[in-house]
């Protein structure tokens, strides 16, 4: 089945729409996890110090 080249375009621009949408999606993650991984790293290192040796 052919489409006409307006059709084909229109459909790489919602593909391009989508992508784009799933990669702001996954930065958002990507910087929540960063986060978090933060904040557990510096609990872990006030533990250490807790810590009597």
């Amino acid at each position: 089945m052919l489409f006409k080249p307006r059709v084909i375009k229109t459909i790489l621009e919602h593909q391009v729409c989508l992508m784009q949408s799933k990669l702001q999606r996954l930065s958002q993650v990507v910087a929540v996890t960063e986060a978090v991984n933060h904040a557990r790293e510096w609990e872990l290192q006030q533990a250490l110090v807790a810590v009597p040796f």
